[in-house]
């Protein structure tokens, strides 16, 4: 058949056809019967979306009919779109795709199969090219479907076909098939888009269909060179992403899905998420963006960097000289003989008033600076561009509500070094 995909399969795999019972999926299981046997092995998978009630068990048993006269193996699901659309506040087609693809991510990873072949078509693409343009997608929306997910285990051989030779081949090989009543449902968006938008856009543009597909292959290939960049400019370290401030737009865009993608944020985030990480590379300090799965973004230094939340762990040690170990810091306290410019912290030690702790700083902490008199701490690191997420994780040696030392950032005047010091401490902040 013109535009089928053989290339897509490997001999010896097992490839589960995506088996509605419907014209496109019974054409596809035909072609694959036709492999040579010994190149791969055919199974078929059916999802049962419990919308249309006796006629949806009525296309399973269907299915299960035609997959014994053909002697192929078949899995068989049942799920309750629904009820998860309700649920997750999704349309009935969303909740519907989302049990589909997990059923069929399922048949993969339990070994019935090593990969998934769907039905879709030209027309399919065509029909996504326009649902993401409707709904305002960005670049990678107009490429449609993929020929082959990023993962390897979704295969749509027939993409490159047309839906008229799909008809043809139906009927040459007088092959039954079951026709789902809802997709002549117009309140369902691709209907819609089928039946409605598509006739009255070819009343004026024939070939719509054939310039859709080559704007799909042509965004494909751009897209494709720019995630291709995206790739080189972000970083996953221990539970982190990095991505760099200066990257333009379309390149940290992407390198962002990237990250969000190896955090394990597979699906759900939105343009909404992505422009919000965005926006910090103008920020200096003091913001931060919460995203997905317990993920949150802030800019450090020259970095926007992706995080897990995590329960803040209460910090508080009596101030002496020895070396603190924190799950996020050590800090060495020792004497010094002089203060040097090494970024380290030098203070006098006999200025600190007895039962100093070393703590995480809190609501209500005032500091002096240096001839600046008296502030609130949570000003003055905001003054300093200290981001929101280091404000959180700052440590301070304070009395009280007082505070003499942001240890890495400033000593208070409270406790600087003069003519009359005796005696000198060195603080060393070292992030692990």
């Amino acid at each position: 058949m013109k535009g089928f995909n053989r290339e897509l399969f490997k001999k010896g795999e097992t490839i589960g056809v995506a088996l509605s019972g419907g014209e496109d999926s019974v054409c596809l299981l035909s072609l694959m019967k036709e492999f040579d046997k010994d190149f791969i092995k055919v199974v078929a998978v059916n999802v049962e979306h419990g919308i249309r009630g006796e006629s949806s068990l009525l296309d399973t048993a269907f299915c299960k009919k035609i997959c014994e006269t053909l002697s192929v193996p078949l899995k068989i699901y049942s799920v309750d779109a629904p009820s998860v659309a309700k649920k997750d506040g999704l349309t009935l087609e969303e909740a519907a795709r989302k049990l589909r693809y997990q059923c069929f991510y399922d048949a993969a990873e339990s070994g019935f199969c090593d990969k998934i072949a769907c039905a879709h078509h030209l027309g399919d693409n065509v029909e996504t090219v326009l649902f993401n343009l409707f709904r305002g997608s960005s670049l990678s929306g107009l490429k449609g479907m993929d020929e082959v997910s990023p993962d390897g285990v979704i295969v749509r051989p027939m993409l490159g076909v047309d839906k008229a030779d799909i008809t043809a081949y139906v009927k040459e090989k007088n092959l039954e098939f079951v026709t789902d009543e809802t997709n002549s449902d117009t309140k369902y968006t691709r209907n819609f888009i089928r039946k409605e938008v598509l006739p009255i856009i070819k009343s004026r543009f024939p070939a719509v269909d054939v310039a859709i597909e080559r704007l799909s292959k042509s965004v494909k290939c751009d897209d494709g060179y720019l995630y291709k960049i995206a790739k080189q400019n972000y970083e996953i370290k221990k539970g982190c992403a990095y991505i760099p401030c200066g990257l333009d737009r379309p390149i940290f865009t992407r390198a962002a899905v990237l990250a969000l993608k190896g955090l394990g944020v597979k699906k759900d985030f939105d343009n909404r998420h992505i422009g919000a990480l965005f926006a910090l590379t103008t920020n200096i300090g003091g913001k931060r963006c919460d995203l997905l799965n317990g993920l949150y973004g802030v800019r450090e230094g020259s970095f926007i960097v992706i995080k897990k939340k995590g329960e803040k762990r209460e910090v508080s040690e009596e101030f002496s000289l020895k070396t603190y170990d924190f799950e996020d810091f050590t800090v060495t306290v020792e004497r010094a003989d002089e203060y040097r410019k090494d970024g380290a912290n030098y203070v006098d030690i006999d200025k600190l008033p007895k039962g100093a702790i070393i703590r995480q700083r809190r609501v209500g902490d005032l500091f002096y600076k240096f001839g600046g008199g008296k502030v609130s701490l949570k000003k003055f690191l905001t003054d300093k561009k200290i981001p929101a997420d280091l404000k959180d994780q700052t440590l301070v040696v304070a009395a009280d509500n007082i505070v003499y030392v942001i240890i890495g950032v400033e000593i208070s005047s409270l406790c600087k070094i003069d003519e009359k010091t005796k005696n000198i401490v060195k603080i060393t902040l070292q992030r692990r």
